[in-house]
């Protein structure tokens, strides 16, 4: 079959907050499931999965089970990959925001951005929903708490 191309394919990076949960599941196999059709149309697929293990959420879980926030996502990481192994998934790469690497590359970016001045400092005021993961002003808040918790 004649090669058609490269196809690139991503899952969301899975949250390490909690345990996995159905979500998980059915996100990798339907995007297996579209990369091994395509690779079946004669594209060069690559498939990306992994975890986000960055977040307020994920340090006060890891300070509840008594462990680093690292060690929390080593062990909920570790789960979302046997997920993938006991569904028979294939990816290419399964990345984690904790990876050197990751962290170099988006400090690379973040820096080139900020050098650009598309990023800089400014002044803003509100309120952390650490539920959502969300900022509200004063004037967006619902009886002074966040509107969608």
């Amino acid at each position: 079959m004649a090669d058609k191309g490269k196809f690139y394919i991503t899952t969301a990076i899975a949250y390490t907050s909690r345990k996995p949960h159905i979500g998980n599941s059915y996100e990798i196999v339907l995007t297996d499931a579209i990369a091994r059709y395509k690779r079946l149309q004669g594209y060069d697929v690559f498939m990306l999965t992994g975890t986000d293990e960055h977040g307020q959420k994920i340090e006060e879980y890891a300070k509840k089970a008594g462990v680093t926030p690292k060690e929390y996502v080593d062990k909920v990481s570790d789960e979302i990959r046997g997920i993938c192994d006991l569904l028979n998934t294939k990816y290419d790469k399964f990345i984690r925001t904790t990876d050197d690497y990751h962290e170099k590359i988006v400090q690379k970016i973040f820096k080139k951005l900020y050098e650009q001045g598309d990023i800089y400092k400014g002044h803003y005021e509100g309120m952390y929903c650490t539920p959502c993961e969300s900022f509200w002003t004063e004037s967006q808040l619902v009886d002074g708490k966040c509107p969608d918790c």
